[in-house]
C-alpha cells in the first residue's frame, strides 16, 4: 500500500484491478471521519440498497492541521485530548466502523494510522484509498454527516454512466445548522456555486492533489484538477433529485470540536442561542464567523423532510423509515449524549443476508449501559433484564404482535427491543428499534432470517425470541441462571432421547450461538421448515461438541417456558395459541380470540380449532356463563 498508515482488511489491492468491461462500472465511497456519531452510522443503510457495486473506503483518526486546514492555527485551532484516544476517535466511531468491516469484509476497508499517531493532514487522509482502487470508478465522498438516498446515488451513477465524457459533479445541499434549521438561501455561506464536489470519475493513478477544495489530478507536475474539464452543475444534478443533507451543525458536539479544531471562539454558545430561535433569521446575528446574508429557517417551513432527527426529550437521533425522495426501508435510533465527547453510543448491526429481505440496518445501544427499554406508559417494570434484546419477527398478524410484545413489557424492561416487520402502525413503542422486511412466502423464509438475518441486530448477550401468540406470563419465575445457558425453550414431552429442550416460539439464545450460525452457515445450512428442530435435536449434539454451546436441562427449561404439557404450573412464558386459556382471563382471551377468528390462516390452519379444545365455552360464548380461566400471571 505505502505510507505510514494501515488497512483493515490487509492486502486488499487485489480486489480492485481493472476488470473487464461491461458496461457496468463500481461506486468506491470513502469517508475521512474522527468522531462520526450520530450520522456515521445512516450510511450503511443507503449503500445495502445499491443495486450497483460498490466499495466503501473509511479513513480514520485526527488530520493535524497542516497544508488544507493550516488556516485554522492562526485563530486558535487545536487538537484537544478530549477528542480522540491516540488517535482515534472517542464516541463509538471506531468500534462501529470495525464491526461494518466485519460484516462487509469485501465491501468495506478502513484505514488507519499507527496508534498515537496524527494524518499528516486531511489531504494523506483522502490520498489514502486510492494506491487500492485500481480500477475506472465512479469516485464518492460522503462525509459523515452528509446524508444521501440510494435513489439519488443511483440517479447520479446513471448520469455518469450515460454521459461519458463527463468527469466531475457539483451539488446544492440542505446545509443544517441546528437539527431542524436550515440555510434557506444558495451562492451564500454554505451554499456557495464553488462548493460540493463531491463525484468524480476516477482513473487509476489519479491523485488528490489538495482536499480544500478538492482537486483530483491526473499529474503531479502542473496538476488541473479533473473537476474543471467538463463536471454537472449543481442544477443538473438537482434535476435528477440530487441534492443531499449536510448536517454540518446538527449537534452540540459538532459546535464543541468545531470551536476548538478550528479556532471558531465561543461556537458553543452562539449554536445554543441559534437553536432557541423560531422560523426565519440571519444566520451571521448568531455565528459570527459567517461572513454574508446568508439566511436561515425551519425545515418544516421550507417543505423539506429531515432524513436523520433528533428526538428533543430523549436526545435521540433516528433515520426515519420513509424519508422524501428515498425507498421505504427502516427506523434506526441512535442514543448518545451529543454534549460529551467521552460519550459511546454504539449500534445492533445488519445487512443484506438473504434475497428474501430488501435491507437491513442497525439499531443502537450504548455499550457498557442499557438502552432506553420500549415500556408502556405508566406501566411500572417488573424484571430489569439489560443483557436481553426483546425480538419480534412479525409480517401478518400485527395486532396480535403488538398485544404479545404488551404482555412482555408490562413484565420486564430490556436492553433493546427489535421489532422486525412489513409495517409499523400497529408495532410502534417508544425506543425500540423497527427493522421492514418483505412479507415472507413460507416459514422457511422467515426462518432463514431469524438465522441469518436477526443474528446482526442483537447487540446484547441474549435474545428473547417471541411469537404473536406467546409472552411472558410470570416474571417471578425469571432465574438469572437461564442468562448462563446459550439456548433455552419449552420442553418437549414426547421427546426422551436427551434432545427434548427446544421450543423456539418463546426461547432465549445467545449472541454467540447466533453469530456461530451465521459464520458456519455452510456446515449448518437451514434445510427445513422447523427452525427449533433443525437447531435443538438436528444440529444440537455438533453444535455442544464444535462450539462448546449450552442447552438448558430440562427442569430449566420447565420453568422457562410451557407449550405441551395438560395442567400448566408456573413458568416465565409460554408459547402456542392453544394455551391462550391457561394464560388469560375472560375478557383479554374473547379479544384475543376475536382477532384470531377474523385471521384467515388461524382459523384455516386449526389454531382456532385447538384454542377452542382447550376452552370449549368459547364456540358458543354469546350464551356461556362459564368461570373466567385459570390466569397464571396476576
Amino acid at each position: 500500500m505505502g505510507g505510514n498508515f494501515t488497512t483493515i482488511p490487509q492486502s486488499i489491492s487485489k480486489r480492485f484491478r481493472k476488470k473487464p468491461d461491461t458496461g457496468i462500472f463500481p461506486i468506491h465511497f470513502f469517508t475521512i471521519v474522527l468522531n462520526g456519531e450520530p450520522f456515521i452510522r445512516y450510511h450503511e443503510r443507503m449503500l445495502a440498497d445499491l443495486t450497483v457495486p460498490w466499495h466503501w473506503h473509511v479513513v480514520e483518526g485526527v488530520a493535524a492541521l497542516k497544508h488544507d486546514t493550516a488556516w485554522s492555527v492562526a485563530q486558535g485551532g487545536r487538537v484537544p485530548d478530549e477528542f480522540h484516544r491516540q488517535g482515534r476517535s472517542v464516541d463509538g466511531t471506531s468500534e462501529y466502523i470495525d464491526e461494518v468491516a466485519r460484516r462487509w469484509p469485501d465491501r468495506v476497508t478502513i484505514y488507519r494510522k499507527p496508534v498515537g499517531e496524527f494524518w499528516d493532514g486531511k489531504r494523506e487522509m483522502v490520498n489514502a484509498p486510492l494506491r487500492a482502487i485500481m480500477e475506472p470508478c465512479l469516485l464518492w465522498e460522503i462525509d459523515s454527516d452528509e446524508l444521501w438516498t440510494s435513489k439519488q446515488v443511483m440517479a447520479v451513477y446513471r448520469a455518469f454512466r450515460d454521459n461519458p465524457k463527463r468527469t466531475a459533479a457539483r451539488f446544492w445541499c440542505r446545509y443544517f445548522v441546528g437539527p431542524d434549521k436550515i440555510v434557506s438561501t444558495r451562492n451564500t455561506y454554505g451554499q456557495y456555486a464553488t462548493e460540493w464536489l463531491r463525484a468524480w470519475r476516477y482513473r487509476p493513478g489519479y491523485f488528490w492533489a489538495r482536499h480544500e477544495p478538492p482537486v483530483l489530478a491526473r499529474r503531479r507536475i502542473f496538476p488541473r484538477g479533473i473537476e474543471a474539464v467538463a463536471p454537472f452543475t449543481q442544477d443538473e444534478m438537482e434535476s435528477i433529485g440530487a441534492v443531499f443533507q449536510h448536517f454540518a451543525y446538527a449537534t452540540e458536539a459538532q459546535l464543541a470540536f468545531k470551536e476548538k479544531y478550528y479556532g471558531y471562539a465561543d461556537a458553543v454558545k452562539m449554536w445554543r442561542k441559534l437553536q432557541q430561535t423560531k422560523g426565519a433569521g440571519l444566520l451571521r446575528d448568531y455565528l459570527k464567523w459567517v461572513p454574508d446574508d446568508a439566511k436561515f429557517d425551519d425545515a418544516r417551513n421550507l417543505d423539506i423532510k429531515p432524513l436523520a432527527i433528533r428526538n428533543p426529550d430523549t436526545g435521540n437521533w433516528s433515520f426515519p423509515d420513509k424519508p422524501s425522495n428515498a425507498s421505504p426501508s427502516i427506523i434506526t435510533i441512535v442514543q448518545t449524549d451529543a454534549t460529551k465527547p467521552g460519550a459511546l453510543p454504539a449500534y445492533s448491526p445488519a445487512r443484506i443476508l438473504s434475497p428474501l429481505i430488501k435491507a437491513l440496518r442497525f439499531a443502537a445501544s450504548v455499550p457498557g449501559r442499557a438502552a432506553t427499554p420500549a415500556t408502556p406508559t405508566g406501566k411500572a417494570p417488573k424484571l430489569y433484564l439489560p443483557d436481553v434484546t426483546l425480538v419480534m419477527i412479525e409480517t401478518r398478524r400485527h395486532r396480535l404482535a403488538r398485544m404479545a410484545i404488551e404482555d412482555c413489557l408490562r413484565h420486564a424492561e430490556f436492553g433493546e427491543v427489535v421489532i422486525c416487520s412489513d409495517r409499523f402502525d400497529e408495532l410502534r413503542f417508544s425506543g425500540a428499534a423497527y427493522v421492514q422486511i418483505a412479507d415472507f412466502d413460507s416459514k422457511l423464509g422467515v426462518n432463514e432470517y431469524l438465522w441469518y438475518g436477526l443474528p446482526a441486530l442483537i447487540k446484547t448477550p441474549q435474545a428473547l425470541l417471541i411469537q404473536w401468540d406467546s409472552w411472558i406470563i410470570d416474571p417471578a419465575m425469571w432465574r438469572d441462571k437461564f442468562l448462563s445457558f446459550d439456548y433455552i425453550g419449552a420442553p418437549w414431552p414426547w421427546h426422551k432421547d436427551g434432545l427434548n429442550v427446544g421450543n423456539s416460539g418463546f426461547s432465549l439464545r445467545s449472541k454467540r450461538l447466533m453469530d456461530f450460525l451465521v459464520e458456519n452457515r455452510d456446515r449448518f445450512p437451514f434445510t427445513n421448515h422447523s427452525e427449533d428442530d433443525m437447531l435443538s435435536r438436528i444440529y444440537r449434539r455438533a453444535l455442544e461438541k464444535e462450539g462448546n454451546f449450552l442447552w438448558a436441562p430440562e427442569r430449566d427449561a420447565f420453568d422457562f417456558a410451557f407449550e405441551h404439557i395438560a395442567v400448566p404450573k408456573r413458568h416465565f412464558g409460554f408459547h402456542a395459541a392453544f394455551n391462550w386459556p391457561h394464560v388469560l382471563d375472560r375478557d383479554r382471551l374473547i379479544e384475543r380470540v376475536e382477532i384470531a377468528e377474523r385471521d384467515d390462516y388461524i382459523r384455516n390452519s386449526g389454531k382456532l380449532d385447538e384454542i377452542y379444545n382447550t376452552a370449549p365455552w368459547l364456540k358458543d360464548r354469546s350464551r356461556s356463563r362459564s368461570p373466567a380461566s385459570v390466569l397464571l400471571t396476576e
